[in-house]
């Protein structure tokens, strides 16, 4: 189940790159709900943290910024027991969280780097 949320969480960075926000929330969307069961009691998960992350980027991109502000909102108490302020996921983050009209910042920084992968094999 855990490389089903990762193989959704990697396409759907591919429908974003490509444009395609309805995929591209779809996939995440997916993603998340499969880190969230993965997730169980545990106080938090990596793995739900870029799910949310990603879903932010995703609403920024379509021009939704409330949307984007309630899905970092979720993913900050994930991540934020992962994650150091200087990982670029947390950095694009909290340039969303400043930014009002955050739809310019939405493909700046890939949610799900190559390195994430490799570090995390929490849920």
């Amino acid at each position: 189940a855990a490389g089903s949320a990762d193989a959704l969480l990697g396409r759907a960075e591919a429908h974003l790159a490509a444009g395609d926000i309805g995929a591209a929330l779809t996939d995440a969307e997916g993603a998340r709900d499969i880190a969230q069961q993965l997730r169980g009691r545990r106080p938090a998960s990596f793995r739900l943290g870029l799910a949310h992350a990603l879903v932010a980027r995703i609403h920024a991109a379509a021009g939704r910024p409330g949307q984007a502000q309630a899905a970092i909102a979720a993913a900050l108490p994930d991540l934020r027991a992962q994650l150091t302020p200087q990982h670029p996921v947390w950095q694009t983050l909290e340039a969303l969280r400043a930014e009002r009209e955050c739809a310019g910042h939405a493909a700046q920084v890939a949610v799900y780097p190559r390195a994430s992968i490799a570090v995390s094999s929490r849920t």
